[in-house]
């Protein structure tokens, strides 16, 4: 049976979501025949069930990419899922490459489960759209008793999109972004004001087999950070590194490695500076109802310290998702998200420390509205 894919965006506080390529990728996808497709994000994440939109859902699916995609076809949809990360962004270099060579592949699956949407604060999203291309978000979300949120507008013209967010504390982030400048390149700007030092070049390339990126600071002296990838669909290796110009220090450098088949994924990646080795590992058991698992364990080469967490993710039917998750310290964590309305979701999170037995339990609520 195959799914009938609809496009919606679900953003959070400091989305970096380029919902443009969603747009370019949106005909496409809707003459893709597939058993069921996810779109990851960090921040951002589109999960198609059966004939339903979850957004934020967490189930290893699979797009089935026959031979009447061109090499752009497939690279629009990647960069679909061109979000911005930070610890697993060498991850996402990897899945560039699994994904051009027509596998989806699942590095992400394994964190997306067992941390996104686990929200013990109130958040409420609306989102709304022209069909001048130009997109509105509106966020909030209160922490205690204080309350945060951001205004996002985007504007897509041909190849260049403009994407303009404002927050609560009267900060302005701006991001330029052109694409196909060159066959396989996308060219993005980004600045904050007022922070003069905040602007950033980032250029990036995918091909076949193969990946590369780079993000240059526009300053006197830049931060640069440079990442490649190479593979195929089902053995990917890359790794990232960060150099600072003004100290001529290394600020960062990982690598990761990682295989993929049909219904599971594992992955090691070396972090910190060579400091924390983190394996992680996602099997799906059920394609109908996207039963899965996954596991993510931690270890601290310097300190020798471990840490695990261990999840699963279930739809109950066509509208409820339902999530759990367990880690080392003790806590346990609960989701359920439920579609109440086409477009509409609502996310109940729950956790419990059972080590400490006399805490209060924590609760959160999200909310999100498409008109």
């Amino acid at each position: 049976m195959y799914a009938r894919p609809l496009l919606v965006s679900f953003l959070y506080a400091n989305c970096k979501a380029d919902l443009s390529y969603l747009a370019i990728c949106s005909r496409q996808l809707a003459m893709l025949p597939l058993t069921m497709l996810i779109v990851y994000g960090i921040n951002m994440h589109l999960l198609f069930f059966s004939d339903r939109l979850v957004t934020g859902g967490l189930l290893p699916l699979y797009p089935v990419m026959d031979k009447t995609w061109t090499y752009k076809h497939k690279l629009n949809l990647v960069r679909a899922l061109s979000l911005s990360i930070t610890e697993h962004s060498i991850l996402y270099r990897m899945a560039v490459i699994s994904y051009l060579s027509g596998i989806v592949v699942k590095y992400f699956i394994c964190f997306d489960l067992l941390y996104k949407d686990y929200n013990f604060d109130q958040k409420f999203s609306l989102s709304t759209s022209s069909g001048s291309g130009l997109n509105l978000t509106a966020t909030g979300v209160k922490i205690n008793e204080d309350f945060i949120g951001d205004i996002r507008t985007q504007h897509k013209s041909s190849r260049t999109t403009i994407d303009v967010t404002v927050d609560s504390d009267s900060k302005v982030s701006t991001t330029v972004t052109v694409d196909e400048a060159l066959t396989g390149l996308k060219t993005s700007f980004a600045f904050k004001v007022p922070d003069h030092k905040s602007g950033k070049l980032d250029l990036q390339y995918a091909h076949n087999r193969f990946s590369l990126n780079s993000t240059i600071g526009l300053t006197s002296a830049p931060l640069v950070e440079l990442a490649a990838t190479v593979g195929t669909s089902e053995l990917s290796i890359g790794a990232e590194v960060g150099f600072d110009s003004t100290s001529a220090a290394v600020t960062k450098y990982n690598s990761g490695i990682g295989y993929n088949k049909s219904d599971f994924s594992a992955s090691l990646l070396l972090a910190d500076k060579g400091e924390t080795l983190k394996a992680s590992y996602v099997h799906l058991f059920n394609p109908t109802n996207g039963a899965t698992v996954a596991a993510e364990v931690t270890h601290k080469l310097k300190t020798r310290e471990n840490y695990f967490t261990v999840g699963s993710s279930h739809a109950l039917d066509p509208s409820t998702l339902l999530k759990m998750r367990f880690s080392n310290s003790g806590k346990v964590g609960l989701l359920c998200q439920h579609e109440w309305r086409p477009k509409s979701l609502v996310t109940l999170s729950a956790e419990y420390d059972l080590k400490v037995v006399s805490a209060p339990s924590r609760i959160g609520m999200a909310i999100s509205l498409k008109p």
